[in-house]
Order: structure tokens, then C-alpha cells, then sequence
């Protein structure tokens, strides 16, 4: 199966590319790799809009828009903070392929939102359709056209016993249950369940999906982040394809419990609350240096890319570990999603630009050869799989790491999380 890096070419920004405010107009990329992609068999049938690398044959062209029946239609809502939307839309994306259903995906819930539109644009097929959800039940409005359809809505914090048998065993068509439209809202992945349906492993098979590939191939098909938001990155982009350096990505979830990110009165997180991540970072250097078979003085530099909710600690680190860390850009705005508001013009902007560079954060964490990843959040895991090997004898090492014990793992490759710990730990891949 044909595989790029899904790295993009960056220029300079223009006055119509602002990285705020109204998103700018969205249009697919639809990169080369589109066309040799996995899902291309199923592009045209995926997508209603007609926009993208394929043009969907009349049939399908016109039915949203002139209130033909529809054929079987998936739609994704998003759900709390970014990982979870993520692993949600790909699932809910694998769900619609092997279905035979049409795919639409809308990451917020007011459509005065448009947090995901400021950080992603579509790149294969335009799934970020205008389509959306009214009271979750019986009305699908699409492109401003009102038009009543019959509903399934699956809406769930854990996943029902009832949708996971059939994902993991059944007919999928059958969770539309007679209807047009199967409405899913969900935080967590089930993918990895999906992959284990006996009824569709063929088919993972010819599409070259794997366990270790599969959250990479369909993110990197829907979304790209928008060169706006990584244009702000360009110093951590270069610096994590410098090709004669390693690099560890380490990823700290403070949640509550530091830095004010949830609960007033939180102290300030320093790196010693996190003593075990960087000891851990440390581990995994050592290993990775000793496996090269070259002299010390010719080993290569090693460089540690840390993001975390926290502003403090990252304040910290830059103080104490700057020999060690990656080069970072002004400016950098990361805050978690759940402190976000859009109540104000300026407090939009500012969410605005929180959203856009933890996006951009995610994005570049899988580029790093090694991970030290919070285990509690799925942040850093699925960033860490964005740019994963498609070769199953070749996949990167990563520790996942309790926020709240001090207590040092054993870091050393035989110690590093299986393909499973990493699918199975909530909320999934």
C-alpha cells in the first residue's frame, strides 16, 4: 500500500488566511496520496458533496440537495475535547465504510462553533459537511434544505451492550434499524471492535487496515490541519524532521490537578510533579542511543517535545530542561478545550487560537520516534499514532504514565505498552 508522510508544504501566509474569526473557505487538498489511499474504492459513495478528488456518479450527485431518497447516511457528532472527537469520527467513519453508508461529520454542537473549521480543513473528501442534527431525533437539515428523515440516534458515554455486540459480531446495517439516517454522539473509539468483526476482516484486509495503521489512515483522509495553524509551528516542524536528531514526544495531562486548568485554587505545576515523565523520557534516550552502533561522539543528539494543559509546567521545563528540550515558537496558546468560551469576542479568540494550536500540537507529537504519554487522556496516545508505521514488525515505543503517582516506571523497551493496552485504554483508538 502506497504511504506518505502526510507532511505539508508550508508558505507564506496571505490576508485571506486568517487563523481566527471566520474560517476561511474549505476546499479538499486532495493530495496525490488521496487517490492511493485505502478508501479510495469508496470515495465517491463517502461523500454527497461532489467536492474532493472524486466526483460521485449522478445518482448519489444530486440526492441530498433535490430531496431524492437518500442512500444509508452516517452522521458523527463531536464530543468533548479533541482526541475524543477524533477517535469518535473514526470509528464512526470505518462504521459507514463497511455499511455502505454515506459519511458526514460536525464537531460541535452550536453551529455558531466553528472551533474544528479553525484548526482543519477537508483533505480527501469533504465530510465536514453542512449537514447537522436537529434535537438529535428526527430532522436532517442538509445545505439549508429541511427535510424530515427517520432517525436512529446512538448517543453514549459508554458504549451500550447493545451496539457493541452488533459492532463486534453483527450486521452493521442493522444498527440504522430500518432508518435513513444512524445519528452517532460519542467520546470514545471503537475501532479496535470493528477489526474484530469476523464478518468484515476481509475487507480490512484489502484495504491494508491494520490495528497499528488504522487511526492514522483515516484521519490523515478526512482532515489536515490547516497551514495557517502550522505555519505558528514551523520551528517544532523543522526541528522534528531534522533527520540527524531523536526525538521523544512527551505528553503531560495536569487535568485538575495543577495550574487552575479545572479547579480554582490548584497549584501551579513544576516539573517535580511530573518527576516520573522525565525520568522515564530519560530511560527511553538511553535505549534508543544504545541500539545505534556508533561511537559516543558520533551518536545523534536527542531532543524531547513536551506539551502539556499546563501552562506552568511548561514554564518550568523551558527553565530547567532547556538543553534538552525541542525549540519552541512565541506566542504558543495551548489551553484544554474544557476551559475554552466563545461567550466574547476576545474570549473567542482566544479559545479560537487554544483550539488551533492543540491541534497543531497533536499533530506534530506523532512525529517524534518515542512517547511518554499520560495515561489517563487520550491526547498523546492518539497523536502519538498519527504517524505511526504501517510495518506491524516496526512501531515506535510508548509508556503510558499515571498524572498522580510518583512512582518511576521501568521504562525500558521491554516494559514499552502493547498494541493492545493502547487500543483497549479509554477512550480508545
Amino acid at each position: 500500500m502506497t504511504r506518505r508522510r502526510h507532511l505539508p508544504a508550508l508558505y507564506p501566509l496571505t490576508a485571506d488566511e486568517p487563523l481566527c474569526g471566520a474560517p476561511a473557505p474549505r476546499k479538499p487538498f486532495c493530495e496525490a496520496w488521496c487517490t492511493t489511499s485505502p478508501f479510495a474504492p469508496f470515495a465517491a459513495s463517502l461523500s454527497s458533496t461532489g467536492s474532493g478528488c472524486w466526483e460521485p456518479p449522478a445518482i448519489r450527485g444530486a440526492i441530498s440537495l433535490h430531496g431524492r431518497r437518500p442512500p444509508r447516511v452516517l452522521l458523527y457528532t463531536g464530543y468533548n475535547g479533541l482526541s475524543d472527537s477524533l477517535v469518535g469520527a473514526v470509528a464512526a467513519f470505518y462504521l459507514a465504510i463497511l455499511a455502505d453508508a454515506e459519511f458526514h461529520m460536525r464537531f460541535s454542537g452550536d453551529a455558531a462553533d466553528p472551533s474544528f473549521l479553525w484548526a482543519f480543513e477537508p483533505n480527501c473528501i469533504d465530510a465536514l459537511s453542512t449537514v447537522w442534527s436537529s434535537a438529535k431525533t428526527t430532522s436532517l437539515h442538509v445545505d439549508g434544505f429541511p427535510e424530515q428523515r427517520t432517525f436512529q440516534h446512538f448517543d453514549f458515554y459508554h458504549v451500550p451492550d447493545t451496539f457493541l455486540r452488533t459492532v463486534k459480531y453483527g450486521d452493521l446495517a442493522q444498527l440504522w434499524a430500518g432508518n435513513e439516517v444512524l445519528s452517532v454522539n460519542t467520546h470514545l473509539g471503537f475501532t479496535h471492535h470493528l477489526l474484530r468483526n469476523p464478518r468484515y476482516a476481509n475487507k480490512f484486509v484489502e484495504m491494508g487496515i491494520t490495528a497499528q495503521n488504522a487511526f492514522a489512515e483515516a484521519y490523515h483522509f478526512l482532515l489536515r490541519p490547516r497551514d495557517a495553524g502550522l505555519h505558528r509551528f514551523r520551528r517544532e516542524l523543522t526541528a522534528l524532521l531534522e533527520p540527524t536528531t531523536t526525538k521523544i514526544g512527551i505528553h503531560v495531562r495536569a487535568g485538575v490537578h495543577y495550574d487552575k486548568v479545572f479547579e480554582p485554587g490548584a497549584p501551579p505545576a513544576s516539573v517535580s510533579n511530573f518527576t516520573p515523565f522525565f525520568t522515564c523520557a530519560q530511560r527511553v534516550e538511553e535505549s534508543l542511543l544504545a541500539a545505534v552502533p556508533l561511537p559516543a561522539a558520533r551518536l545523534p543528539r536527542v531532543q524531547w517535545f513536551l506539551i502539556s494543559d499546563s501552562v506552568s509546567l511548561r514554564e518550568s521545563a523551558a527553565r530547567l530542561l532547556s538543553n534538552k528540550l525541542l525549540p519552541r515558537s512565541e506566542g504558543i496558546n495551548v489551553r484544554h478545550t474544557r476551559t475554552s468560551t466563545f461567550a466574547t469576542p476576545v474570549a473567542a479568540n482566544s479559545s479560537c487560537l487554544s483550539f488551533l494550536d492543540a491541534a497543531m500540537e497533536h499533530w506534530l507529537f506523532g512525529l517524534a520516534d518515542a512517547h511518554v504519554v499520560t495515561l489517563w487522556s487520550g491526547f498523546g496516545r492518539t497523536g502519538a499514532m498519527l504517524h505511526m508505521p504501517t510495518n506491524q514488525t516496526s512501531r515506535k515505543l510508548m509508556f503510558q504514565l499515571s498524572a498522580t503517582e510518583q512512582v518511576v516506571k521501568d521504562c525500558s523497551p521491554v516494559n514499552a505498552a502493547t498494541l493492545e493496552d493502547i487500543l483497549e485504554h479509554p477512550p480508545g483508538i
